[in-house]
């Protein structure tokens, strides 16, 4: 079975790392936004390895940290 590479929207992806701040900023970012990011992040290829990862870091690296301890 071949790998097939996934495209990822980079302008998109950026375009939802600054979303994510403008939510943080003004104190609506909840779980259900991130879920809503996080389905948009997948439509613009982020089911690539790692792009879902980038964009959490891109939006705030503390917030991702955080996450990250919590599933572990």
């Amino acid at each position: 079975m071949a790998a097939t590479l996934t495209k990822i929207d980079w302008v998109r992806m950026r375009q939802l790392a600054a979303e994510v701040e403008q939510l943080k900023a003004s104190g609506r970012w909840t779980l259900t936004e991130y879920r809503r990011i996080n389905r948009e992040a997948v439509a613009a290829g982020g089911d690539a390895p790692g792009a879902r990862d980038w964009l959490l870091q891109e939006a705030d690296p503390a917030w991702r940290d955080q996450l990250v301890q919590a599933v572990l």
